[in-house]
């Protein structure tokens, strides 16, 4: 999560628990006043709609800022195995590309131009869906990027007789 977001949550987050004590506050200012002394009407209603407008409005703000944050969550424990499959299979085209190439190279045959065309069609459709996931959830992609190229690197690794 970039920082710009993370400070604009807590200050979101702080905004709405001031307005809570806020609310808060002025109950109790209006007990202590009441208790000293009678409420006209008019301070009475104001008292009732001060507290009332900002318990709402900050209950609100309260309530969807939790909302989002479970929203998130949720989209995040789905996300996560989802992108892992879009990504396997982008690697899967690309490794069927890279083999459609090396046979290319051993005779010319058209079919295989065209069936190269459809592969890379699906390519760009893999790159496009990767960039989707990156806007939804873009802390999990890069998380899963770093971690399948890490793997990809010691399967090169072994490959190539290199035991680590």
């Amino acid at each position: 999560m970039s920082y710009v977001r993370y400070m604009k949550q807590h200050f979101e987050t702080a905004a709405t628990a001031i307005l809570v004590l806020f609310s808060v506050a002025v109950a109790i200012t209006m007990i202590v006043v009441s208790s000293s002394r009678p409420l006209s009407t008019l301070e009475a209603i104001l008292f009732q709609m001060l507290i009332w407008l900002t318990g709402l409005y900050g209950s609100f703000r309260l309530g969807r800022s939790s909302e989002m944050k479970s929203a998130r969550e949720a989209i995040r424990l789905h996300a996560r195995p989802a992108f892992r499959r879009a990504l396997e299979l982008y690697y899967r085209l690309y490794d069927l590309s890279n083999e459609i190439e090396s046979l290319k190279r051993e005779g010319p045959d058209h079919r295989l131009d065209i069936v190269q065309a459809i592969v890379n069609e699906q390519i760009r459709t893999g790159n496009s869906t990767i960039e989707d996931w990156r806007d939804i959830v873009p802390e999990d992609v890069e998380d899963v990027v770093s971690r399948l190229s890490q793997m990809e690197n010691r399967e090169g690794d072994n490959e190539n007789g290199d035991p680590n």
